[in-house]
């Protein structure tokens, strides 16, 4: 009895959080599958777009935290040297 119970709980709340239809910005509803993936790609595409040029809202919610400087350095070509140090300071591989 207990079990018939939680079955058709979990299963009402299942059907209650499917997505039946989404609406894409120009307001046209979407059914089917194929539509409703269209929606969703077009969504995020916009949302995570790399042109720096738009604006993404999800770019106004972020605080920069890398000075110019910082990011000027991280830019920045990697020297011989540089390679030269790092190589040296790995320890040799023994069998």
């Amino acid at each position: 009895m207990n079990t018939e119970y939680f079955h058709e709980m979990a299963s009402s709340r299942r059907k209650c959080k499917r997505l039946i239809t989404l609406i894409n910005d120009a307001g046209e509803v979407f059914n089917e599958m194929e539509g409703m993936n269209k929606v969703v790609l077009g969504y995020f595409l916009q949302l995570f777009d790399k042109n720096p040029d738009s604006e993404s809202p999800l770019l106004d919610c972020i605080q920069p935290c890398v000075s110019a400087a910082q990011n000027e350095s991280l830019l920045a070509l990697v020297q011989d040297d540089e390679i030269k140090g790092v190589v040296f300071q790995v320890k040799p591989y023994i069998c």
